[in-house]
């Protein structure tokens, strides 16, 4: 079992858990976001958020599945568990 501090930070990529939700950072995302494994299709899978713009105000928010290579996944860190 990890400990707390080593819960909360950075992990390198080749270390990342295949069977559960982690926050990681990946190549071409600005932001780090939840990702779990998907085996058939043998890369990460993320929910990014989008939102379109009109008149340059932020309208009709969503989530947009994004697809990473094992190899985009810069650095990882375990999803905190909600008391």
């Amino acid at each position: 079992m990890q400990t707390q501090a080593t819960a909360t930070s950075w992990q390198s990529a080749a270390s990342a858990p295949k069977d559960s939700v982690i926050i990681g950072c990946f190549k071409n995302f600005p932001l780090a976001m939840a990702a779990t494994w998907n085996e058939p299709e043998n890369q990460w899978v993320m929910a990014d958020v989008k939102a379109e713009f009109i008149n340059g105000k932020m309208h009709d928010t969503f989530f947009q599945t994004e697809y990473a290579t094992s190899n985009e996944l810069l650095r990882w860190m375990l999803m905190p568990e909600v008391a």
